[in-house]
């Protein structure tokens, strides 16, 4: 006699809109990033936020748009708790945990009419770890990728010289193991205490091939003479003129002609020393250019290094009325990008994704939990979850950097958002020049700390045709995050080297051909241009508390049809800053300039210290239907209201704080130099 026993193939209880992926699929089912939130790509509704990728996997598989909405405004709860990581920061982890692949019982995706159990979201991802069984069990598996079966490159094959395939090497390697917890002679857990273990490692290497054009050992010398410049056909000597010296056009009022520099070479007096130092971080170019021009007259080819460490552990103990469960886990990655350059200089390049040179995560979490059967009728569910999230995202830093000796003045030092950057330098591209940028660095200082706490409480109880439950939660967000602009910005442009007739603020008059059009290398040898400061240098210290209570009625009206009746209430006060640096605006009260509004900061002046006022109307009903009209056809429909995340996840940054600072700022106008 066999006995086989299946799960309904559709849920005919409830009118929740959702898709579930079961451990054989988990298992099945080809995952090229070995990453478990692939799985959300099978959902209908659900959109990766950025392109899926090899150099990506910090970041993409995790921040997902859900029905259209914001990546930030999705929740995944793990166990049971949450471990979404509340932040809107590109390049930063949405999630505290990756499980392990093989880790998985079961990933289950809600994206509408959900039952007031679940709130604060557009969509909710619940994901149930594996737990032990009385027989030992464990698994184990290695991939290798490498270039052998690779393509070379379009670019590569169509360069006028060669260049080889690019090294491709990536390894995967997991195991698990589970079963009973056994100490010989001292305990014997079949039946009552079980384990389960996995881990999941990542190693890529990924190589880059990189093209720049960088000045010759003449140009960063001032000298251009030997510059050229493409002109229809033909390739025509550039021509510099003197962005300090003019001559007043002879009966025109207010226009006047930039003195040329001869030819094209700077005198070596007036070449701007800081400006030189800084265009020295460039090196100096390695291969013949594509063309007379110099383009692309660098070439470097680097190995950028990923690698990941999953660990995941569940413990499992029954009793006659209770089970408790413990799960934790660790997520630890970098990436070892090298800089396009060489290491010979502190200026940074990269390509490939936005990456910094110092780029990865510590992520930690843990929950623990305990069902409680009360009575046939009765269940009673507590669980407790800490979340902890180190990452950052940033350029290399260097200690004993001088910004005086590249021109920053004293009265900046204290000013930028990552202290020890080289300054960012904008691609002179402009009129002639076409020099690749010598730092990509914006933004890239961003750095993020969440310690994260989550209690959740229920009781659920039976009663004939009626299943009521009743419960709430309660989160304490703790975080210390910046997206700072970087250190320092050095701007400049070939308007200022451009010739011939101008007006008083600069613009040309008469037409300017490409090689009067200037040049925006010859226009920083002269120092010209402006220093900025680094934008959003705040490191804020936040807590965004978060409390729910709710009840769940399901009532099963016939064998055909349930009613499902819920109702929710979100308590979402402003977030707080440890030292009040935080500012918003009050439509209430009159400025100094007697009209309605004022600026309103938290701590100061009898204000309270939440960024804003704690909205107290957040009552979100649910109602759903769920007919089954035959074995394979279900009809749905529900109504419900849900409040998205109001004091965390919409925020990238101090700027939405109110916590930008002032920026310094040089003057670009030569003539009041």
């Amino acid at each position: 006699v066999q006995v086989t026993a299946t799960g309904p193939l559709l849920e005919a209880s409830s009118a929740t809109l959702s898709c579930v992926v079961e451990n054989k699929k988990i298992i099945d089912l080809p995952l090229n990033n070995r990453n478990i939130y692939s799985l959300l790509k099978l959902v209908p509704g659900i959109t990766p936020s950025t392109p899926n990728s090899e150099s990506d996997f910090f970041t993409s598989t995790i921040r997902f748009s859900i029905n259209g909405g914001k990546e930030s405004l999705n929740d995944i709860q793990l166990d049971g708790v949450t471990a979404m990581v509340q932040s809107d920061i590109q390049g930063i982890y949405g999630a505290s945990a990756i499980p392990s692949v093989e880790g998985i019982q079961e990933f289950r995706v809600q994206t509408n009419s959900y039952s007031a159990e679940y709130g604060r979201s557009q969509g909710t991802v619940l994901i149930t770890t594996k737990c032990g069984t009385n027989q030992f069990h464990g698994s184990g598996q290695f991939r290798l990728r490498n270039e052998a079966l690779n393509a070379n490159r379009f670019e590569n094959n169509a360069n006028q010289i060669y260049v080889p395939r690019l090294p491709f090497k990536q390894q995967r390697y997991s195991a698990t193991f589970g079963g009973p917890v056994t100490l010989p002679k001292l305990y014997a857990g079949k039946d009552k205490t079980f384990f389960f273990t996995s881990y999941e490692g990542f190693k890529f290497n990924q190589a880059l091939d990189y093209f720049r054009t960088v000045p010759t050992a003449l140009e960063r010398k001032g000298d251009f003479s030997q510059t050229v410049t493409q002109v229809g056909t033909a390739f025509l000597p550039v021509q510099i003129f003197d962005p300090y010296n003019v001559t007043p056009v002879a009966g025109v009022n207010g226009q006047w002609r930039r003195d040329p520099i001869p030819g094209a070479i700077i005198p070596a007096s007036r070449v701007d020393a800081a400006m030189s130092r800084l265009i020295g971080e460039f090196p100096l170019p390695n291969r013949t250019p594509d063309d007379p021009r110099g383009v692309n007259n660098f070439y470097n080819r680097m190995t950028r290094k990923f690698e990941r460490n999953a660990i995941n552990a569940r413990l499992d103990h029954r009793m006659t009325k209770h089970s408790l469960y413990g799960t934790v886990g660790s997520n630890l990655g970098s990436i070892d990008s090298p800089n396009g350059w060489g290491d010979k200089t502190r200026a940074f390049t990269t390509q490939g994704g936005f990456i910094g040179a110092v780029n990865g995560d510590r992520n930690y979490y843990g929950s623990i939990g305990d069902t409680w059967l009360i009575n046939p009728t009765t269940v009673a569910d507590m669980r407790v979850g800490l979340t902890r999230v180190a990452a950052e995202n940033r350029s290399a830093t260097y200690p004993d950097l001088d910004y005086r000796s590249y021109g920053v003045p004293a009265s900046f030092l204290g000013a930028p958002g990552l202290q020890g950057a080289l300054i960012e330098y904008t691609s002179p591209n402009g009129g002639f020049s076409q020099i690749s940028a010598l730092n990509n660095t914006s933004y890239l200082a961003k750095i993020e700390r969440q310690t994260n706490w989550n209690l959740v409480g229920s009781l659920t109880k039976t009663m004939g045709r009626w299943t009521h439950k009743w419960g709430g939660e309660f989160r304490n967000y703790l975080s210390n995050y910046s997206d700072a602009r970087g250190a320092f910005w050095f701007r400049t442009g070939s308007g200022f080297t451009t010739g011939n007739i101008i007006q008083a603020q600069g613009q040309t008059v008469d037409a300017v051909t490409a090689e009067k059009s200037g040049s925006g290398l010859a226009t920083a040898l002269f120092g010209v241009g402006d220093i900025q400061a680094g934008e959003n240098a705040v490191l804020l210290a936040l807590s965004a508390k978060y409390a729910a209570f709710y009840s769940q009625s399901d009532w099963r009206a016939t064998d055909r049809l349930t009613v499902n009746l819920g109702l929710r209430y979100d308590w979402q006060p402003g977030p707080s800053e440890r030292y009040n640096r935080v500012s918003s605006f009050s439509y209430e009260g009159k400025n100094p300039f007697g009209t309605p509004g004022n600026f309103y900061f938290p701590g100061q002046d009898g204000n309270g210290r939440n960024l804003f006022k704690t909205p107290k109307d957040n009552w979100g009903p649910r109602v759903g239907l769920a007919y089954r009209a035959t074995d394979k056809f279900v009809i749905r429909s529900g109504f419900g209201v849900t409040y998205l995340p109001s004091n965390t996840g919409y925020f990238g940054g101090p700027y939405y704080f109110g916590a930008q600072n002032f920026v310094d700022r040089t003057n670009n106008d030569p003539t009041a130099c």
